[in-house]
């Protein structure tokens, strides 16, 4: 069973871990019980899963119960077994815009920009804004999300949302854009 995974890079699909199977075996068997192999090398280990868009991950010793077999979620490989499996990471593609770009003086104040919204916390929302092919970390306080109370912020906002900020300046200490959301809500 080690041997399907041998080799693997992680993250990988399920779409992948099933030609892996058919490649290593003849046995149709295995193949048709896939859950039933996935939750078994889950249950001792071996494999979590991963949520690229959410940047989680699920292991069994974190009380998860079952994994997850789903398209939106990957399997990884415990780290502790990367080297005994040869397993790799799988390469990130090389491009300008997953770097971020940290020049205080990039972007002006009172500009308004395009932002997608990447993570949620409970008193403030970072978002990226692309903008001349490059991308800048901003963020929004819960203050300065709408003119009226925010009792929680994910009523406003969803990852992968797309919002229109306001540049208010740059902070310099976490190297991030200070922005104000202009859609604001007034209900």
């Amino acid at each position: 069973m080690l041997s399907w995974i041998r080799g693997f890079k992680s993250p990988f699909s399920l779409l992948e871990f099933k030609k892996r199977i058919e490649n290593f075996s003849v046995d149709n068997e295995k193949v048709k019980r896939l859950n039933t192999l996935l939750e078994d090398i889950y249950r001792v280990g071996i494999i979590g899963n991963y949520n690229p868009y959410l940047k989680s991950h699920r292991w069994q010793h974190k009380s998860d119960e079952r994994v997850i077999i789903d398209e939106g979620w990957l399997f990884v490989i415990h780290n502790g077994l990367n080297t005994a499996l040869s397993v790799t990471k799988a390469k990130k593609e090389k491009n300008q815009t997953d770097l971020y770009n940290y020049d205080s003086t990039a972007l002006k104040p009172n500009e308004i920009y395009d932002a997608v919204v990447t993570r949620i916390y409970p008193n403030r929302v970072i978002v990226d804004i692309h903008d001349n092919g490059m991308k800048y970390k901003g963020s929004i306080h819960i203050s300065k999300v709408t003119n009226r109370f925010v009792r929680d912020i994910n009523e406003y906002f969803n990852i992968g949302k797309q919002v229109t900020v306001k540049v208010l300046n740059y902070d310099s200490l976490h190297r991030s854009w200070v922005l104000e959301n202009q859609t604001l809500i007034t209900n």
